[in-house]
């Protein structure tokens, strides 16, 4: 969406929990705007019903007025607040706890460091049994992969 634009809209597949489409009315939708981690308002543009479980939602300027927005729909009975908390809802890279677990024990730094390393770092061993791939740095050796026939059997990684 543009930044403080009148006239935008978009589509919206909604589902309800037994997961087949939304075939109420528009009126019984819950729309929320979340455009910061402690802003979490109201709707206020027009949502209209295409067709079962097709929604169309024309935001109003004001909502599109922030540097990142979310849109939240829920209707009636059919999804539950809890199931999606505001902090999965929108992401805020202004936000982001860089030194909180992601996956396997390894932080969010971390991670970066390793796709930094695979995505831009010096890669040797190519077309060998043995690949080494070291950090933007130019001298961390951030993964090591050993394997067969383009298989890896075995990675280790310093993403430290």
């Amino acid at each position: 969406m543009l930044k403080n634009v009148a006239g935008q809209g978009f589509s919206v597949a909604l589902q309800q929990k037994n997961g087949e489409p939304f075939d109420g009315v528009a009126g019984d939708v819950v729309v929320r705007v979340i455009s910061g981690p402690s802003s979490d308002s109201a709707g206020a543009g027009t949502l209209t019903k295409v067709r079962t479980g097709a929604l169309w939602y024309a935001p109003t300027q004001g909502e599109t007025n922030h540097s990142s927005v979310s849109f939240y729909f829920s209707a009636p009975g059919d999804t539950d607040e809890e199931e999606c908390p505001p902090q999965a809802r929108h992401f805020n890279p202004a936000t982001l706890e860089l030194d909180e677990v992601i996956e396997g024990g390894y932080t969010a730094r971390q991670l970066l460091r390793g796709f930094a390393a695979v995505l831009l770092g010096r890669v040797s061993g190519a077309g060998t049994g043995s690949i080494t791939i070291t950090g933007i740095d130019g001298s961390t050796t951030r993964v090591e992969s050993v394997g067969t026939g383009g298989n890896r059997q075995a990675i280790t990684l310093d993403l430290g």
